[in-house]
C-alpha cells in the first residue's frame, strides 16, 4: 500500500490538533473518499487549483465558507439570532 504524509497542525486560537493527510497530485489523477467519493484534480495553474468532485446525490459538498455559513444560520434558527457571535 502506498505511503502517505501526514501533517500536524495547530488550530489557532484553539490549538487542537488536527491530521491532515497531504497528497502529491497530477492533472487527470484521482483521489477517492470511502467507496462513494471521487476527487479529480482538472487542472492546476496560477496558484489555483480546480477539483472534480463526484458523490452520490444524498453526499452534501460545500465549499468551507458556504458550509460556514449554513451552520451558523442553523444555529441562529435554534438559539436565536441575537446570541450567534460572528
Amino acid at each position: 500500500m502506498p505511503s502517505a504524509n501526514r501533517v500536524w497542525r495547530s488550530l489557532a486560537p484553539v490549538g487542537e490538533l488536527i491530521g491532515v493527510l497531504v497528497l502529491t497530485r497530477k492533472p487527470k489523477q484521482r483521489i477517492m473518499i470511502g467507496d462513494d467519493v471521487e476527487i479529480i484534480l482538472l487542472s492546476a495553474a496560477g496558484g489555483k487549483v480546480r477539483l472534480g468532485i463526484q458523490a452520490p446525490s444524498d453526499v452534501p459538498v460545500y465549499r468551507t465558507e458556504i458550509y460556514t455559513e449554513i451552520r451558523r444560520e442553523r444555529r441562529a434558527e435554534t438559539i436565536g439570532p441575537a446570541r450567534i457571535p460572528r
